[in-house]
């Protein structure tokens, strides 16, 4: 009798750590599956390629706050870059593991730029708005590992702001209204 129980008890134990085992061998091979769909989702990146100037010391960060306009369309920072005198390239960062493109292809990106000194704008028409309104088409490229979406040529002058407001809009007359609002900015 006690040696039927003691073999019931052993077989019963390992029964039950071999059952942990494969439980734990599902949620890793489950974890092992999304980390390979994500290196996989981020392999697969075929915008075109633009010269790397993540890594250029004339480039500046304007913020390094994410922002998520949808679930689907999220910027990981904004930086400038200094091409010639008061003219800058705007360098947006996407999150390329939680960015749909197919959906960002649909919106362009808008910009309202807030001087402190509205009357320092050399276009009339800035000058009396007391703000400049400009937007580009979200087109995504590869600027070495980032998937970033660049605004070149923009010509800045005043070089002091009070915020920066980016936002969506499409060609059907939509305005995504989660703006993304950088305060306090000085050009260089």
């Amino acid at each position: 009798m006690k040696t039927t129980t003691i073999i019931l008890l052993l077989t019963f134990i390992f029964i039950s750590c071999k059952s942990e085992k494969s439980k734990n061998d599902i949620k890793s091979d489950s974890y092992k599956s999304i980390q390979t769909k994500q290196n996989i989702k981020n392999s697969t990146f075929d915008f075109p390629k633009v010269e790397n100037e993540m890594e250029n010391p004339a480039l500046f960060n304007l913020t390094y706050d994410e922002h998520e306009f949808t679930t689907g369309i999220v910027f990981q920072e904004v930086n400038a870059l200094k091409t010639r005198k008061d003219i800058y390239s705007i360098i947006m960062v996407l999150d390329k593991n939680l960015t749909n493109f197919k959906e960002l292809k649909e919106w362009k990106i808008g910009m309202y730029i807030y001087p402190i000194y509205p009357e320092e704008f050399e276009n009339k028409i800035d000058k009396e708005k007391g703000m400049k309104s400009v937007g580009i088409e979200a087109k995504p490229v590869m600027m070495g590992d980032e998937v970033v979406i660049i605004h070149e040529n923009l010509k800045l002058k005043p070089k002091s702001f009070e915020h920066i407001r980016f936002y969506l809009y499409n060609s059907k007359g939509d305005t995504n209204l989660k703006y993304y609002k950088i305060r306090d900015i000085n050009f260089r």
